[in-house]
């Protein structure tokens, strides 16, 4: 009788859950953006259009672009940016604020990627901070100003879609800048 050595299960890693995370909140964001298309009665819906709930799934789906393209370039630096883009999502929902959960693994999976001897400089700062600045600029502009309507005997107000296309901009420039910013840091 042949006696086999069993082979060790591999064992999770930060930047598998990184990975999960990631998807965790892509899925979030998508669920968001459909609960925002149907919040309301018909006229509201009408009214806002779709442009919204696209703002505001980019904002909440905006830190998981970041970290997936931070794990597939190996740079540590855009998953700790991932990390600081979860911190308002709490602005946006009060549902979002779970997303500490997620920031923990992107933080985890960019501090095992990072090395201390090597230093990021500016592009590591503009890489980490313009995503949550970009973030907080788009809900800005998304929630300063609001439509109203008349519905079947009452009134509400909308998101104005031209409003959320801006927030949509901002938004993408801000992550194609951190992203830009992050491939200049050295590899993790």
């Amino acid at each position: 009788m042949k006696v086999v050595a069993a082979t060790p299960r591999p064992r999770p890693t930060p930047v598998a859950g990184a990975a999960g995370a990631a998807g965790v909140i892509l899925q979030g964001g998508l669920a968001f953006a459909v609960a925002e298309m149907h919040h309301s009665d018909v006229v509201a819906q009408n009214a806002e259009g779709w442009l919204p709930a696209l703002a505001f799934a980019s904002m909440v789906a905006a830190p998981a672009v970041l970290a997936l393209i931070g794990l597939v370039s190996s740079r540590a630096i855009l998953l700790i940016a991932a990390t600081a883009a979860c911190g308002p999502l709490v602005a946006v929902s009060f549902i979002l604020a779970g997303a500490w959960i997620p920031a923990l693994l992107f933080a985890a999976a960019g501090c095992s990627m990072l090395r201390a001897e090597r230093s990021t400089g500016v592009p590591g700062i503009i890489a980490i901070t313009s995503p949550w600045l970009g973030f907080v600029v788009a809900l800005a502009v998304l929630v300063s100003a609001r439509g109203s309507y008349e519905g079947q005997g009452y009134g509400g107000d909308y998101y104005l879609p031209s409003r959320a296309a801006i927030a949509i901009g901002v938004l993408l420039v801000a992550v194609v800048t951190a992203v830009v910013a992050g491939l200049r840091t050295p590899r993790g």
